[in-house]
């Protein structure tokens, strides 16, 4: 990474950590990834976010389901 690529991700997180509507989970995540490798990171937001997205999907079909039977 070249240095003005990783002068706007310090920037970026600089920006996210200092923003009062960021939630506190995200910092802690950002101040931690300081200390990570950036790959595995990336992984394991990625699993995340493929787990939050099923888990989503899960409870929006569950709440169709109900909405059907209220009908």
């Amino acid at each position: 990474m070249d240095v003005d690529a990783q002068s706007s991700l310090n920037s970026r997180e600089r920006s996210l950590l200092n923003d009062p509507s960021v939630s506190y989970w995200l910092k802690e995540q950002l101040e931690v990834l300081q200390k990570r490798d950036p790959l595995d990171a990336l992984r394991d937001a990625e699993t995340l976010v493929e787990v939050l997205r099923e888990k989503t999907t899960s409870k929006l079909q569950g709440s169709r389901s109900i909405i059907d039977v209220e009908s």
